[in-house]
């Protein structure tokens, strides 16, 4: 099975370079009105990816048929946020490292052949694994007026070791089903390269809240799926896919006294080829506490 590469991390940063460089005469306006803090943050998420790739490949066949490979993976997880606002020659940027412990998910490994006698055979797994993941984003920050605009780069990895279960084998010409336990080991990497691009309008909500509506889209998303096999194949088999995303968020900010910050997330992913898919849709709250360090 041949595949694609994925842009190399230089390409990957020189379009991050080239996309700042075009909205830097927006984006670094009005940058230095911003404040330095650091917001230390809890986010409970709820995600539900899917990886989906067409090929030709055989399943008890002499010729290759079509055939689709898809996983999914159905986490609700705790991530862990560090976030650092600071200006550096005058134009304010963002950095933020976030990551989950590790924890166990819904995860599933399904191939489908469509055989030439009409027979559509499913043959995999539908169980658990083991899975922990971080990400880490950086954005340049500036404002017209009372609207901010941030653009930038994101980096996120997953790791998935899937759990022993057994697999099935499904067949409609004629209808069966069978179960074969299995204890082959099965590993998974996810990794996303996003560029995204943000909208934030801040108002009043009451005297000692403000509130922040974001809204965010990311043109460009390249998607990379590593599946490590070690008691079947010696190679890893990798699977690139190319998109773009969209999202919103809203935060209320606590002006006065104890400096919380309190919100709810939502966003999703689309693919630009169908033969290549990767989606994932994500909701969250999040709580947090953001010091100021230095004031404009």
């Amino acid at each position: 099975m041949v595949m694609r590469p994925l842009p190399s991390l230089l390409t990957i940063t020189c379009a991050a370079l080239l996309l700042l460089c075009v909205t830097a005469p927006v984006v670094t306006a009005q940058s230095t009105s911003e404040d330095a803090s650091i917001l230390v943050e809890y986010e409970w998420r709820h995600e539900h990816a899917t990886w989906h790739f067409a090929n030709d490949s055989s399943f008890n066949t002499d010729v290759l048929v079509p055939h689709t490979y898809e996983q999914q993976y159905a986490s609700s997880g705790h991530w862990l946020t560090a976030a650092a606002r600071y200006a550096v020659s005058g134009t304010a940027m963002d950095t933020t490292v976030s990551f989950t412990p590790g924890r166990t998910i819904g995860a599933s490994d399904i191939d489908t052949f469509f055989n030439p006698d009409g027979d559509v055979i499913r043959y995999g797994t539908d169980g658990q694994a083991g899975w922990h993941a971080w990400r880490i984003e950086h954005l340049v920050t500036g404002r017209i007026h009372s609207l901010q605009l941030r653009a930038g780069y994101r980096y996120r990895r997953d790791w998935h070791t899937f759990y022993p279960a057994d697999i099935f084998t499904i067949h409609t010409n004629p209808p069966s089903t069978s179960l074969t336990p299995t204890t082959d080991r099965e590993f998974t990497t996810t990794d996303l390269h996003q560029l995204p691009i943000r909208a934030t309008l801040t108002r009043a909500a009451t005297p000692s809240w403000q509130s922040e509506i974001t809204a965010e889209y990311t043109p460009f998303i390249w998607a990379r799926l590593t599946t490590e096999l070690p008691d079947k194949y010696r190679d890893a088999i990798t699977s690139d896919a190319k998109g773009f995303g969209a999202g919103a968020e809203i935060r209320f900010v606590r002006r006065y006294g104890v400096p919380l910050v309190l919100g709810a997330t939502a966003s999703r992913s689309w693919s630009y080829a169908s033969s290549r898919n990767v989606s994932n849709t994500e909701v969250g709250v999040m709580a947090g506490v953001e010091f100021v360090l230095h004031k404009k």
